[in-house]
């Protein structure tokens, strides 16, 4: 007889291969980049405003262009400030002359570029009064000696032109810059420096 079969162990079923693993796409993660580039767009905007003339008041000023307010050369850096809160008269200069003017309520980013053109006409004038300096100081107007010495009171100069005004005093000079519009009145508050 022959000797009883013994089942065959059965082998563990065989499971089906796994499915291999997908690599992970390759495509850029479009919410982070969007999300990065957006930051980045508000870095640059703050540096630009940031970067802007040290808080300048005006924008759009050209190379060689000078910025006056109420008549007198606005310095880069400096504030515009006028107490009673009025609108200012603006005008700007190229080369000398009067390139632009009008009237704007006082505001940080003044855009020179939405004034008038305008262009220096001859025979008009304006008047320039200086005070705050002691009595007798001289007073020269585009290296012209003006009559009378401080106070100097309404004296006629030369409108749509920049001019040096020197302010001569035992104590100093003073030396600043201004342009007058046609018909417009000047005030100026003498500092003398040594």
């Amino acid at each position: 007889a022959c000797p009883p079969v013994s089942p065959r162990p059965v082998a563990p079923a065989s499971r089906a291969p796994a499915p291999a693993e997908k690599p992970a796409d390759k495509q850029p993660p479009w919410k982070l980049l969007g999300i990065a580039g957006g930051g980045a767009l508000v870095l640059a905007v703050v540096a630009v405003v940031m970067m802007r003339d040290g808080g300048s008041n005006f924008v759009n000023v050209g190379p060689g262009e000078h910025v006056y307010v109420g008549g007198l050369r606005h310095e880069p850096g400096t504030e515009v400030h006028d107490p009673s809160g009025g609108p200012l008269l603006i005008s700007t200069a190229v080369d000398g002359k009067l390139r632009r003017f009008g009237t704007t309520q006082q505001r940080e980013g003044i855009d020179v570029r939405t004034l008038a053109d305008a262009s220096q006409e001859p025979g008009t004038t304006g008047l320039l009064s200086v005070t705050g300096a002691a009595p007798g100081c001289e007073v020269h107007v585009g290296g012209a000696l003006l009559p009378g010495g401080t106070p100097l009171l309404k004296a006629r100069i030369e409108a749509g032109r920049e001019l040096e005004v020197l302010v001569r005093c035992p104590s100093g000079v003073s030396k600043l810059w201004v342009m007058a519009v046609p018909g417009q009145q000047i005030e100026v508050k003498s500092q003398p420096r040594n």
